[in-house]
């Protein structure tokens, strides 16, 4: 029985085990409260269920002729992705800070329950810090209060008051009591694109512009720089190796529409932003 008990014991000359104190030599090591039946018995640990999901992304690749392949093929593939990703950037004045991304949630989303907030395919990343606005807060939940991200799957997370339980294995969940709809943006996340892809960053949400005699002017410039000291303009133009930059505005009505694209060429150097 040694190894089960929680007494430290030793095998004895004569194979009786002796304890390590005369306090424990007395006690016993283990303690059956029911002798079942047969002759052969065995020890079952008891642990606490675990449960995930499993997903499988299936691509079908549709070629333009007849492409002679094979099962079991060793094929080499390069892929140009030559795609555009969109990244919208709000400013929320309460904390002075600059938003990306922000994904809203409606009241039939949230689980009171399990303090769950549905987002399809949120994207979120497990310790990435939130704002939480909403005009009407659930109850729980604070209107322009940050928060740190707990991943439970890609269309589920919950909501922790600290980094530390974020990332915990046991987390702090901040409960909520109430179901109402609301909006997470994202605070300073990292920017992921691949090369030879379009990155475009929209500068069009009214958060971002002031209003002067009933014109609406930008408030904000957006900037890159090859230093975390903001000190070296990261510009450039179509003879640059790294990216080429363009800035374009529309205007709708009464709305001044400002867009960056970011033409990405080679990845392997960090960018900074600011604006």
């Amino acid at each position: 029985m040694i190894g089960i008990s929680t007494f430290k014991v030793g095998l004895g000359t004569q194979g009786t085990f002796v304890g390590i104190a005369s306090t424990t030599r007395g006690m016993g090591t283990l303690f059956f409260t029911n002798v079942g039946t047969g002759d052969n018995h065995s020890f079952k640990t008891r642990y606490s269920g675990l449960s995930g999901n499993i997903s499988k992304n299936t691509v079908t690749v549709s070629a333009a002729q007849t492409h002679g392949l094979l099962n079991n093929d060793i094929v080499f593939v390069d892929v140009n992705p030559s795609i555009s990703t969109t990244f919208t950037l709000k400013y929320n004045d309460y904390n002075r800070k600059v938003l990306i991304n922000p994904k809203d949630f409606v009241s039939v989303g949230i689980n009171t329950l399990t303090n769950i907030i549905t987002i399809s395919n949120h994207k979120f990343e497990r310790g990435q810090k939130v704002i939480h606005t909403a005009s009407v807060p659930a109850i729980g939940l604070e209107n322009n209060k940050e928060y740190f991200v707990f991943i439970v799957d890609t269309n589920n997370i919950k909501l922790t008051n600290t980094y530390h339980d974020s990332i915990s294995a046991k987390p702090e969940i901040v409960g909520i009591t109430s179901a109402s709809g609301g909006t997470l943006s994202l605070i300073n996340p990292p920017i992921k694109a691949y090369k030879n892809s379009s990155v475009v960053f929209d500068l069009s949400d009214s958060s971002l512009s002031y209003t002067q005699q009933s014109t609406l002017y930008p408030a904000f410039d957006l900037k890159f720089f090859k230093d975390s000291n903001f000190t070296e303009n990261y510009d450039s133009n179509s003879d640059s190796q790294f990216f080429e930059s363009s800035k374009r505005w529309e205007r709708l009505g009464l709305q001044v529409m400002q867009k960056l694209l970011f033409q990405l060429m080679k990845i392997h150097q960090k960018i900074f932003i600011i604006s």
